[in-house]
């Protein structure tokens, strides 16, 4: 995907909705975005974003670590697609191929909150698509900064 059909995005806020369901809202600067994910998900987003470290690698932190053992960098993460109220997303490895001594990006297809979760763990941007923000950003939210059960849910402000 061409990085001018795309926006940065950050990582705003995780908490749960007025049903206590996790949601990670992504900020792209004229919109932002919210995503409903799961609770060990929103656990390994909270995790790193409050700079805690297991005494045990998790999930994410092995995955990362295969990534390493194979002399790749984790480039990037797109959350590109939204379809039937699903958000697709995709990590784009780079790494060197011995064989023809060039760097070579690898494309593959994850959950949204596991490349959030592995990108902030590598410290590689996030970007979404210009299509997923027409189609679920919002402009204005309106957000409780508070965690936990005193989160308030995401609203849209009028």
């Amino acid at each position: 995907m061409p990085l001018n059909d795309v926006l940065e995005a950050k990582v705003k806020l995780v908490g749960l909705d007025a049903a206590k369901r996790p949601v990670v809202i992504l900020d792209c600067g004229e919109r932002v975005l919210p995503i409903w994910v799961g609770n060990f998900e929103a656990m390994a987003i909270s995790s790193v974003l409050s700079g805690s470290t297991p005494p045990r690698p998790m999930t994410h932190d092995t995955a990362i670590n295969i990534i390493r053992a194979f002399s790749s960098k984790l480039d990037r993460a797109v959350v590109h697609k939204l379809e039937n109220n699903t958000f697709f997303a995709r990590l784009y490895v780079k790494r060197h191929d011995e064989e023809t001594q060039h760097i070579k990006v690898v494309e593959i297809d994850c959950r949204p909150s596991d490349a959030i979760a592995l990108s902030l763990r590598m410290e590689a941007p996030i970007f979404v698509s210009r299509a997923v923000l027409d189609a679920a950003g919002v402009k204005n939210l309106k957000v409780d900064r508070g965690s936990g059960d005193d989160a308030a849910p995401p609203e849209e402000e009028q």
